[in-house]
């Protein structure tokens, strides 16, 4: 492995190795595979998960994980400070099949959205509670709450983002709404109220994200 990584780098500067499970110089990230640290790790990694049951196609009996499956997962590991590889093997002629675009298609619609939520961010804590994950800009002026919908399930009437996370925010925005939330503060929570048409217009949404404008206080 030194000779390997020597040669690499003098070809690449800057190459990350993982000698996967192997910890030292040459494990500059770490690999959970097909699973969530339950604990957000003090150090750099990538959960490798799978879209269907293996890491290639096996045939007509592949059972493959919905957008929405993909989606929540991408969003409990960026709030977590992961990376995600997900996992969408061929088939033997080296093909993928077509249930794996149609999931790759649903999940770049829903990025194109909400990707501001998830690139250059850094995990903000309590990282998730309950339906609820936040991530954060790298300057910490824009905070995301992600509000994770349950598969086949409504949205609900009112979402409360929890004390502390929106400070002393003038503007809460709805990434893919247009009109203006209704936003009630009470003991610094902000209860959010889900209006029909919202619930329209993101009835086939996986996710809400809201985004916070934070006022940053002098001396923080």
């Amino acid at each position: 492995m030194p000779a390997i990584a020597k040669k690499s780098r003098e070809l690449q500067p800057g190459l990350l190795i993982v000698d996967r499970t192997v910890h030292g110089e040459f494990e500059n990230y770490r690999t959970p595979e097909q699973q969530i640290p339950d604990v957000m790790p003090d150090y750099p990694w990538e959960s490798c998960i799978t879209l269907g049951n293996s890491w290639y196609h096996t045939g007509p009996n592949e059972n493959y994980k919905s957008a929405t499956w993909a989606i929540h997962t991408l969003v409990k590991i960026v709030a977590k400070g992961g990376n995600l590889l997900l996992g969408i093997g061929p088939d033997k002629t080296g093909e993928l099949p077509p249930v794996v675009y149609e999931r790759l298609a649903e999940i770049g619609k829903w990025m194109e959205v909400n990707g501001e939520a998830i690139y250059n961010t850094k995990p903000l804590a309590p990282y998730q509670q309950e339906s609820l994950c936040f991530t954060q800009s790298k300057d910490g002026k824009t905070k995301y709450a992600i509000y994770l919908k349950a598969e086949d399930s409504e949205l609900p009437d009112t979402i409360q983002i929890p004390a502390g996370f929106a400070g002393e925010s003038t503007e809460i925005k709805l990434l893919g709404h247009i009109g203006k939330l209704q936003v009630r503060t009470k003991d610094g929570i902000c209860s959010i109220k889900i209006s029909n048409s919202i619930k329209n217009d993101l009835a086939n949404s996986p996710t809400m994200v809201f985004r916070v404008g934070v006022k940053i206080s002098q001396g923080n």
